[in-house]
């Protein structure tokens, strides 16, 4: 029970400080847009409201064990035709075309596919692990699972930090589906390879690793962002300028509100603030390893594991390259960044989480078989032996009363065969 309440508690005080911290650093940049200084922040808690109303709705309506069957097949397509759309007619941003505009509504499709992905190769192990796959069926899955990710997100939009997510979701699958350790080590060197070949196969690419190693060299250029950024820290100290009282919020820092939301938060509330997200970050964490830990099946555990572990690898590989010790990856923080795709759809995977926890509390299949397996008291075993006795001398006088009449006779195994049934027949009738 309390690892859900955790959860619970450390989803809705990120919420909370999401909402906070988005109508503190974007309303600098919406009142020089012309707009009201709180429109993001209105836009943050409709957000914040579709997605708490779908995480209660999988918490509490819906089977988690549903995802193995027709709805999540149904999802997926739903999800490879937005990226498709997105590939063909999509909104392009800051060189990238990842997002899709559907009337007044701006979707970001790989974020749909970040957990579809995972709920997919979840089934997968599921379905290997209970017989229904075999060894090689699995890995024609997974392979194909793998190619259709780089296929529709890293090359369609170019989007390696979504496909580097997926990529670690899918290496927790096998690590929790107990894949052997030298496999699960190739796969690392395969993402690893992969990781390198994509950074040195985009100029882009490149040149934020370059920037990543010094941003002075190019201080008015890619090394802008990463330097205030810095500035922001180096600005917040240990208990922050107060809330509200950003410098670099007022069109210095770009995407102060999106993926540089962190440094606003360093600035504002100082390294205490800063370390309080990291602490609820690594409570969620402990909170969702648990459940998994308590899972009633395979597939329940592995869901709450690979959930968990992308959604927290996202939120430092955020804060990592708020802070300058990562290359920029431009993915937001999750539950706290402007956005509704990433928000709904971190919501969303905690309600799925919380589902499984909920069926924890269920006996699984195993444990229904070995409650049927009820122990013997010791006046019930004394009265089974005597009941293996009697057949036992009953089988052998009949016995003996066959050879003395010539009609020939039950062998030692066919005796042991009968008093054993006889003594099941006995138990089962008590």
């Amino acid at each position: 029970m309390w690892p859900r309440i955790v959860m619970v508690a450390c989803t809705f005080l990120l919420v909370v400080l999401g909402v906070i911290m988005v109508f503190s650093a974007s309303s600098i940049t919406n009142i020089d847009a012309g707009v009201a200084a709180d429109a993001d922040a209105i836009k943050q808690i409709g957000f914040a409201v579709v997605g708490t109303v779908a995480c209660i709705l999988l918490a509490r309506v819906l089977p988690y064990r549903l995802w193995r069957g027709w709805l999540l097949w149904v999802m997926i397509i739903v999800t490879v035709v937005l990226l498709v759309l997105t590939a063909a007619i999509g909104t392009s941003e800051y060189g990238a075309q990842r997002w899709l505009t559907i009337g007044p509504i701006n979707l970001q499709p790989s974020e749909f596919a970040k957990v579809f992905i995972v709920l997919l190769a979840a089934k997968f192990m599921a379905d290997y692990q209970d017989g229904i796959l075999t060894w090689g069926q699995f890995v024609a899955a997974y392979l194909a699972l793998a190619a259709g990710l780089l296929i529709l997100v890293f090359k369609a939009q170019s989007d390696f930090g979504t496909t580097l997510i997926c990529l670690v979701g899918m290496l927790v699958v096998l690590w929790l589906g107990e894949i052997p350790k030298r496999i699960v080590g190739a796969a690392i060197a395969v993402i690893g390879v992969f990781g390198t070949l994509a950074v040195f196969s985009e100029p882009y690419r490149l040149q934020r690793l370059l920037v990543f190693l010094n941003p002075q060299d190019d201080y008015y250029g890619t090394g802008y962002q990463i330097i205030h950024s810095m500035y922001a820290f180096a600005q917040g100290g240990v208990f922050g300028s107060g809330l509200g009282n950003s410098a670099e919020k007022y069109l210095y820092l770009p995407e102060a509100s999106t993926d540089f939301i962190f440094s606003v938060i360093g600035e504002e509330l100082g390294m205490v603030g800063a370390l309080i997200v990291v602490g609820l970050f690594l409570a969620f964490l402990f909170a969702g390893l648990r459940r998994a830990q308590t899972a009633p099946d395979l597939f329940g555990g592995v869901l709450c594991g690979s959930f968990t572990t992308i959604i927290v690898f996202q939120a430092f590989l955020n804060m990592g390259c708020a802070m300058g010790v990562m290359p920029v990856t431009g993915k937001p923080l999750p539950f706290i960044s402007a956005g509704g795709s990433s928000l709904i759809m971190s919501l969303v995977m905690v309600g799925i989480m919380l589902a499984v926890s909920r069926g924890s509390g269920e006996s699984s299949v195993y444990q229904k078989r070995r409650s049927g397996i009820r122990p013997q008291a010791p006046e019930e075993m004394a009265a089974t032996d005597r009941g293996y006795n009697r057949g036992a001398n009953r089988l052998s006088n009949r016995s003996a009363g066959r050879l003395g009449s010539g009609n020939g006779g039950a062998s030692r195994s066919q005796l042991a065969r009968g008093a054993s049934s006889y003594r099941y027949s006995g138990e089962r009738g008590r």
